[in-house]
């Protein structure tokens, strides 16, 4: 699937507080895009899942996702399971890590920013993160 000068907003979770995710991956799909925007979702901006599952996005923005009651978190870019996440962009503002990667591979590519996120900018558990020529701001302390 192709998102090409799409914004993702607002998403909101089911009535138990699970998902609300901007864009999910999962089952060996595919998702590429240039200038997309993903805003003010719920626990996941970008959340991949599964083996062969890929995510290429250029310009792409994921911006303050809201914690959900489920993780109590908001995950800028959430990675599992073998899946494959690969931006261009930022991550910033989100109520949770900006990037979390679990048994997946995530690269960063040059000139990304992660700025302003809870708890932690970068938390890998498993897997691979790559970040070349990237900046980071400030990691805000959750209390």
């Amino acid at each position: 699937m192709d998102l090409t000068g799409v914004a993702v907003t607002e998403t909101d979770n089911y009535e138990d507080g699970s998902y609300g995710h901007g864009i999910a991956v999962d089952a060996g799909a595919l998702v590429t895009g240039t200038a997309v925007d993903v805003v003010a979702n719920q626990e996941a901006g970008i959340w991949a899942s599964g083996e062969g599952s890929r995510v290429g996005l250029t310009g792409v923005e994921v911006l303050g996702t809201l914690t959900s009651r489920r993780y109590h978190m908001g995950f800028g870019v959430l990675v599992t399971e073998g899946a494959v996440v690969n931006l261009s962009g930022r991550v910033e503002g989100n109520e949770g890590p900006a990037v979390y990667v679990q048994d997946g591979s995530f690269v960063l590519e040059e000139g990304g920013w992660i700025e302003g996120t809870e708890f932690a900018a970068l938390v890998v558990s498993g897997g691979t993160a790559t970040l070349t020529g990237c900046g980071f701001g400030s990691a805000l302390a959750s209390g």
